[in-house]
């Protein structure tokens, strides 16, 4: 059979056996299915309108523009004018937010004249309406705003609040812009409800508030539930974890003065403090205040690390995004070595280290253009339209309306990173050396590795700004961004003030050391997922090559794209790169989903597999170039596609043997690539999927993530680990109408497997133990007929969308339960960790459940299949997540200190969780292919 095309009588004998019923092409999601539930956060501005707010500044009058905003002219204006211009023009821009008013009321109190939640144009008009009179007193006011927050009734004035706080998970904050120190600031109530010790007005009790008690009050409201009993919108009570506990964080402006209560108040109050003269600088301030406050509602990517070790220089990297606006970060964290948490702030944020917009190092495409108007050629032009566009997507905040330009206006200039987890590159360590074969050989590797061993770390995440970005790992600085063909087109999109979402560079990338026609380097290989039809490949070898745009174009290797070869779809599929047996290195990847879209490169449906070499494409490709393995599954109608696929070396020699991947329809397909010839690889079985996944109503379930393999342990071939489920249209992102999904464990011994030979195991119980969702599964042991085991997944929609870990005759994985609850982050999940071999509970808990730094007896819990004795106890098998959707988690060894490990995951709440557990014997770490032994 051709490596690249089935016949055609071959593929409707396939289709037929492996295909299923027929579905339409999938309805890719534009946005963040997490995003589905959001919800907004309550934000009031207390405003100082207080008497010495009339004082005039040195400024131009205000006078409308041509755009609709004003701007100064001849004149001089008010601390007020300014202030009601600037949080007038936040408020229209932030139209995600919940935002309302709180005014001082004369020399007493406060007065809440908008509450948070009121239409936009009724804010508007409160600000507008703000006149300076009166004293200054902050406290007062403040303390107003937590009864307000509070549902109480008034202190200052004669009102029955509603607390705008809706729901559990809603955060809520308060602005504080004053000019001055607090006058007549001295009437606190003798009594309040949530303050039983009468410490008010001095919360904290340092008796050294002489200079006002803005600072008690902010600590107060930071520390006090501000909803007690009762249930929020979705009927869920107030005080049900993980969100039983509703705070107030203040953030605090000093306009035209620097005033340390304001500072304490922000400290106290878990916010940020600002002090602006004038304003540009108020308009700074807020703008930063609110940048602060979505990253506090941010939603979060996939994690990594810098180290598989924990130790003083353990950094943990979050991406990280905000829906609204679309920006995004990645932050790096320390890890504490004793605590085995994230220790405080970020160490640093990425959005903070973007470089000047000219001294930027921006490429695009595969020629590795720089982005420059004067260098960029008629065609992008003409899809960009205005140079202006290209400054916007160099960083330039000038074009943007809310600095009088005519581009969308941004929080910041790195957009969101959605689906890209954050892919280190450090000194070469895969041991290379230690691999004997020809063309490459094990001494030029040590050389190369010791020649390397102190070049710059970066972090590498896609973007749906439309770039690749790499920042140095040590401090954040980005050092280039690459923009790749199929998204080029649509980058002036970005810019449209009426942005709608879009993916770009929402793929992970894959680091990998490889050997090419230069030697020994580093290579990097993404998709787009729904960004577009293309992988692209990157030599980082040297970071120093990206100190200008002419290096950096220079190290765009090449690109794939539907244009290459139309069975490509959108590359779903995270490539890998392996060492191929006909002595190529090469980039390995599925051909993605919806292949057969009539954009003029419309493929025939089919699910296929692609094997890139490293050297052939670059200078362009032709059919004879690459090899691609078609299951023949699949058809322009009724599309399929081959998720991720796994590279296996079966005897350990460093050459890839056999290649693992499912499809959409629920085959599991393996690949024969060990013939020294690329026409000698094909489609193993002769063409039939080693395993047919289907649920109880007989429906293929989904797989679509890639599968892990580790060599059976009795010497019986080799095993296969996959779970199943899609999370990929709008639909996905309901748990009802969904088909029951599983994870299985299928055994490889030359011929495919049958589901009617398998083991099944079942989570027998799932309840809460000391505060943490646990599940305990079943126990029963493999045969020798069973050609594997299977769990399915007890909970409505729950699915597997992350590829599990193998570590040393255990399987690790997380599963995703979707919810409609709004404060559910788009659901949850758990963490699940079983016997590889059977699939059976472990002799041990692998999780610190206690909580006491040790994995003992003491996490084992209660039998459920024995009463209520409590004599009998077994190991538990999953943890739920405490933040959302859990992610894949990245494993850290922390040495000979107890448990042994911890494991590190990003929920779609935008928390990383560390979960402490026992180390598995002999585990050891696997390079970017699994190599068995």
């Amino acid at each position: 059979m051709d490596a690249r095309h089935s016949p055609p009588f071959i593929a409707a004998l396939l289709a037929l056996a492996a295909g299923g019923a027929t579905a339409d092409p999938l309805n890719l999601a534009s946005q963040p299915l997490t995003l589905a539930s959001g919800v907004e956060p309550n934000v009031m501005i207390l405003l100082d309108d207080s008497g010495s707010m009339d004082t005039v500044e040195e400024c131009d009058r205000w006078e409308e523009s041509w755009w609709g905003r004003r701007e100064c002219v001849e004149g001089r204006v008010t601390r007020m004018d300014i202030a009601r211009e600037v949080t007038t023009d936040l408020v229209a821009d932030n139209p995600d937010t919940r935002f309302g008013l709180t005014l001082f009321d004369g020399n007493e109190g406060g007065r809440v004249v908008a509450g948070c939640g009121s239409d936009q144009q009724t804010v508007r008009d409160a600000i507008e309406n703000a006149r300076a009179v009166g004293g200054t007193p902050l406290a007062e006011a403040y303390y107003e705003v937590t009864r307000y927050f509070r549902g109480l009734g008034g202190f200052f004035q004669e009102a029955d609040y509603q607390s705008p706080v809706e729901y559990r998970c809603q955060n809520s904050f308060v602005i504080t812009v004053s000019d001055g120190e607090p006058t007549q600031d001295d009437t606190w109530p003798h009594h309040d409800p949530d303050d039983p010790d009468h410490r008010l007005p001095d919360w904290d009790e340092d008796e050294n508030d002489r200079n006002g008690y803005l600072d008690d009050f902010a600590l107060f409201a930071r520390e006090t539930d501000l909803r007690h009993g009762g249930t929020d919108a979705t009927g869920t009570g107030f005080d049900e974890p993980p969100f039983s506990h509703q705070e107030l964080r203040t953030f605090t402006i000093g306009f035209t003065t620097d005033l340390d209560l304001l500072e304490e108040a922000a400290d106290y109050g878990g916010g940020d403090y600002y002090t602006a003269d004038n304003a540009e600088e108020l308009t700074r301030a807020l703008e930063e205040a609110m940048a602060s406050i979505r990253d506090l509602t941010a939603t979060a990517a996939p994690v990594a690390a810098n180290t598989g070790q924990v130790s003083g220089e353990s950094r943990i990297y979050q991406a990280r995004f905000q829906g609204g606006d679309w920006s995004g970060d990645l932050l790096a964290y320390t890890l504490d070595t004793q605590t085995l948490t994230l220790a405080g702030a970020p160490e640093w944020t990425a959005s903070d280290r973007i470089p000047e917009p000219d001294q930027r190092t921006l490429v695009v495409g595969e020629e590795g253009t720089p982005l420059r108007w004067d260098q960029l050629d008629t065609a992008t032009r003409n899809a960009l339209g205005d140079p202006e566009v290209v400054a916007w997507l160099r960083g330039d905040r000038g074009t943007e309306e809310q600095n009088g330009g005519d581009w969308r206006d941004r929080a910041h200039r790195l957009g969101d990173i959605v689906h890209s987890g954050p892919a280190y590159s450090g000194p070469p360590a895969s041991g290379y050396d230690r691999v004997h074969w020809s063309g490459g050989d094990e001494s030029d590797y040590a050389a190369y590795r010791e020649d390397h061993a102190d070049r710059t770390p970066l972090i590498l995440a896609g973007a749906n700004d439309g770039f690749l970005h790499a920042f140095d790992a040590e401090d954040g600085t980005e050092r280039f961004a690459y923009a790749p063909s199929p998204v080029v087109d649509r980058l002036g999109d970005l810019a449209d003030p009426v942005y709608d979402h879009q993916y770009y560079v929402d793929g992970t990338p894959t680091v990998a050391d490889a050997w090419s026609q230069d030697g020994w380097g580093t290579f990097a290989a993404g998709g787009l997922r729904a960004g577009g039809q293309g992988i692209y490949l990157l030599d980082i070898t040297d970071p120093d090559d990206f100190t200008d745009e002419a290096g950096a174009g220079n190290q765009v290797v090449w690109e794939f794209t539907d244009a290459d070869d139309a069975e490509l779809g959108y590359t779903f599929s995270r490539p890998a790169i392996a060492h191929m047996a006909n002595g190529e290195w090469a980039v390995i990847f599925g051909n993605g989903y919806n292949n057969s879209e009539a954009d003029g490169h419309a493929g025939g449906g089919t699910a296929s597999l692609f094997i890139a070499p490293i050297d052939a494409g670059r200078d362009g490709w032709t059919a004879d170039d690459y090899t691609r393995l078609d299951t023949g599954v699949g058809s322009a109608a009724d599309p399929n596609g081959l998720a991720t696929a796994t590279p296996v070396d079966l005897d350990g020699d460093g050459v890839v043997d056999t290649i693992y991947a499912g499809d959409l329809r629920g085959n599991l397909w393996k690949f024969d690539v060990d013939n020294t010839s690329a026409s000698g690889w094909a489609v193993a079985n002769g063409g039939t999927p080693l395993f047919r996944a289907t649920g109880p109503d007989g429906e293929g379930q989904p797989i679509t993530s890639a599968p892990r393999v580790g060599r059976h342990p009795r010497g019986h071939g080799v095993m296969v680990y996959f779970g199943t489920g899609q999370y990929l249209e709008p639909d996905d992102a309901d748990a009802i109408g969904q088909g029951r999904q599983a994870f299985y464990g299928i055994l490889d011994e030359g011929s495919p497997a049958s589901a009617d030979n398998l083991l099944e195991q079942e989570v027998t119980w799932e309840g809460t133990v000391d505060g943490t969702g646990i599940r305990v599964t079943s126990d029963e042991r493999m045969r020798a007929h069973h050609d594997g085991w299977y769990m399915e997944l007890p909970s409505a929609g729950e699915r597997v969308v992350n590829p599990p870990l193998l570590r040393s005759g255990r399987i690790i994985f997380t599963t995703r339960i979707p919810s409609g609850d709004a404060c559910g982050y788009g659901g949850t999940g758990w963490l699940m960790e079983l016997d590889a071999v059977s699939g059976a509970r472990l002799s041990r808990t692998p999780f610190d459940i206690s909580d006491d730094g040790t994995v003992d007896e003491a996490d084992m819990v209660d039998n459920p299949e024995s009463g209520d004795d409590g004599d009998d106890q077994v190991a538990a098998s999953g943890r739920k997540s405490e933040s959302g959707m859990p992610t894949a988690p990245k494993v850290l060894d922390i040495g000979d200190t107890e448990p042994g490990e911890v494991k590190v995951t990003a929920g779609t709440a935008g928390e990383v969780e560390t979960i402490q557990e026992e180390r598995p014997p002999g585990s050891v770490g696997r390079q970017s292919w699994r190599r068995l032994r």
